[in-house]
């Protein structure tokens, strides 16, 4: 499919709202839902898209003193997940997002992660994810402004409205930035 496509992302969005009102959304919720991925529906992708880089300084990871890499040992996986992983990798590279590299010394195993979608849509895919355990017990820990609970809902206090957003599709790219984004309620 082609990512620019809005009918296609239109209809796709449509799904996902079902899915979501199987899943206990209101009326009131699934119609302020799709009030608003219809006016927003031309920033969605359903695949990944050929789309060009974001341009941020690249991520700088240290590894700890005396660190050896790592090769995870391979998994089994169901056919099911197997065809998925084929499918989803095969998307990756295609896209310029991976590339293989046979001479890397470090590798971590994929994580095959089920949705709760997909007790409603037998169709929908599941999420993959990188097992990272290994690999990061050998890099030095990186700063990162994690949320402390008690100072989120302090901020919230007074709050009237509030936005929660559920991506269960979402597919872009995750930056790290040098200077953290604060968010604060509408």
């Amino acid at each position: 499919m082609n990512p620019t496509n809005l009918a296609e992302v239109i209809q796709y969005l449509e799904k996902k709202i079902e899915v979501a009102a199987k899943m206990g959304l209101t009326l009131d919720g699934t119609a302020k839902l799709t009030s608003i991925l219809r006016v927003r529906a031309d920033t969605f992708r359903v695949e990944f898209g050929n789309d060009p880089p974001v341009s941020v300084a690249p991520m700088q990871v240290r590894l700890k003193q005396g660190a050896q890499p790592v090769r995870a040992q391979p998994r089994r996986y169901s056919p099911t997940d197997r065809d998925f992983l084929d499918r989803h990798t095969r998307a990756l590279i295609e896209n310029g997002l991976i590339f293989k590299n046979h001479r890397s010394r470090w590798a971590s195993a994929p994580r095959i992660v089920r949705k709760k979608e997909q007790d409603i849509d037998p169709n929908a895919d599941p999420r993959m994810t990188i097992d990272t355990r290994s690999v990061n017990e050998r890099t030095v820990p990186m700063p990162w402004p994690m949320p402390v609970l008690d100072v989120v809902i302090g901020e919230l206090e007074g709050a009237k409205f509030f936005l929660c957003w559920i991506g269960s599709e979402a597919i872009g790219n995750c930056l790290c930035t040098r200077t953290p984004r604060s968010s604060t309620p509408l």
